[in-house]
């Protein structure tokens, strides 16, 4: 009876010893620190394109999904159909309609060290999107909308149009 007492007391001693490592709580490890983010040097969007272009001015087909994280106009139409501020703060049509002032965002910063967006920026542009090698899908309706664009000031453009325009939905393109 002796024995059979050591050998029970021997078990469970030896299952002890087995089972309580193992039931013990687990240490817990200090958490790895997480990397910081790196930083995009390169927006990738998948479009079907006749060919690949991100400049608007020389795309044949416009597709906004494509250029629309990148640039901004002077102002953009609301899903109420309203004109709202984009590099325009804001703008004044003369009486007749057919001059159209815009004031524009100051500090607003071109990437890659380019310097400060200004009203010759405006202008530049515009003139890419009309002149003769253009191939804007919009150089039509640049031509027929726009009489002449001038630079008052840095942060000030007038467009002249040939006809009265009671929206600057121009400024939107």
């Amino acid at each position: 009876m002796r024995r059979q007492t050591l050998l029970g007391c021997g078990l469970a001693l030896v299952m002890m010893v087995l089972i309580l490592p193992s039931s013990a709580p687990a240490q817990t490890s200090l958490p790895t620190p997480t990397p910081a983010p790196r930083q995009v040097d390169r927006l990738k969007v998948a479009v079907q394109l006749e060919r690949e272009q991100n400049d608007p001015i020389l795309m044949t087909v416009v597709y906004a999904a494509q250029y629309a994280p990148v640039y901004e106009a002077l102002v953009e139409e609301d899903p109420w159909h309203n004109f709202v501020p984009m590099l325009a703060t804001d703008w004044s049509m003369s009486p007749d309609g057919k001059t159209w002032t815009f004031n524009l965002r100051k500090g607003v910063q071109w990437h890659f060290g380019w310097g400060e967006f200004t009203a010759k920026d405006v202008v530049h542009t515009l003139q890419r999107h009309v002149r003769a090698d253009s191939m804007s899908v919009q150089v039509n309706l640049m031509r027929e909308l726009l009489e002449h664009v001038e630079v008052v000031n840095d942060y000030q453009v007038i467009f002249r149009l040939p006809q009265p325009r009671t929206e600057a939905d121009f400024a939107g393109q």
